[in-house]
């Protein structure tokens, strides 16, 4: 799942849906906020993590602009992934 949520960053195009988001200086080491910030939930960090294109959680996440799936797409990777990360 890793993988595929950091394609979609990369692979986003204008047209499509998508959450546009800039990273704060305050997430910079806890990207579970941005997690929240973004959808409510700090266990979605791994989304984070992925569209930054961070290697771990522990490493420092630097401002910038995130392209994330919203939650419909997320839940559709899922599913076709049938599993969690």
């Amino acid at each position: 799942m890793y993988a595929h949520i950091k394609a979609f960053g990369q692979q986003w195009q204008f047209a499509q849906e998508a959450i546009q988001y800039s990273t704060l200086p305050d997430e910079r080491y806890d990207i579970s906020l941005a997690a929240y910030r973004v959808y409510g939930d700090r266990e979605l960090y791994m989304v984070i993590a992925a569209a930054a294109g961070l290697d771990s959680v522990e490493q420092e996440m630097p401002e910038q602009e995130l392209v994330l799936p919203t939650l419909a797409q997320l839940a559709a990777m899922h599913a076709e992934l049938g599993a969690a990360w």
